[in-house]
């Protein structure tokens, strides 16, 4: 192998971006890096073809993990046997442009440099069903809202309604009108 010269290293991965595979260095087609004031990006050109039964239903590079969105790629340009780090940064798109003519088909990966995710935006949400439940019922029905028993007095060693230990069991009784009752009319720290 030759030392010296312009070579390019191109890693990519999920978490932690390895050497590309064979088979992904051979599809590349042309990759584009440009800086500015605020961000920096990259494009990356990767040929797809049919070549053999692995390609009868589509394309062996569209179902490559490696080609997803958020993916890390570093971008590591050789010269003269000193390495320099061109871009590291993330995917942000990826486009597939299909052709009639053999050998005119590729995916496009197009990214920024890594403060891209430095300008996610955090959103938060109330998810129902967590916590309380009297959005959901109309009524406070945590286990010790009908009755006088607290979670300290619970039991650790007596199983719960779903057998977890130090979990107040239900005990379901009779409504006002002789059936069972839709909701425990009270609850017992021990098993009744």
């Amino acid at each position: 192998m030759d030392f010296l010269g312009i070579h390019l290293t191109l890693l990519i991965g999920p978490s932690v971006p390895l050497p590309a595979p064979v088979d992904l260095m051979e599809a590349l087609e042309e990759v584009e890096v440009h800086t500015g004031d605020d961000r920096s990006g990259f494009q990356i050109r990767f040929q797809v073809g049919r070549c053999g039964p692995a390609d009868l239903l589509d394309y062996a590079l569209l179902a490559s993990p490696l080609l997803q969105t958020w993916n890390r790629v570093i971008l590591i340009v050789t010269f003269n046997a000193t390495p320099r780090v061109l871009m590291d940064g993330f995917v942000t798109q990826r486009e597939f442009s299909a052709s009639n003519e053999p050998g005119r088909s590729f995916i496009t990966l197009t990214g920024d440099d890594v403060s891209v995710k430095l300008d996610l935006e955090e959103k938060s949400a109330e998810h129902v069903g967590e916590g309380s439940l009297t959005g959901v019922f109309g009524h406070d029905s945590s286990p010790f809202a009908l009755s006088s028993v607290r979670p300290s007095e619970a039991s650790a060693s007596s199983p719960g309604r779903s057998g977890r230990p130090g979990m107040p069991r239900c005990s379901t009784g009779s409504a006002a009108s002789g059936g069972a009752s839709s909701r425990c009319a009270r609850w017992a720290g021990s098993g009744s």
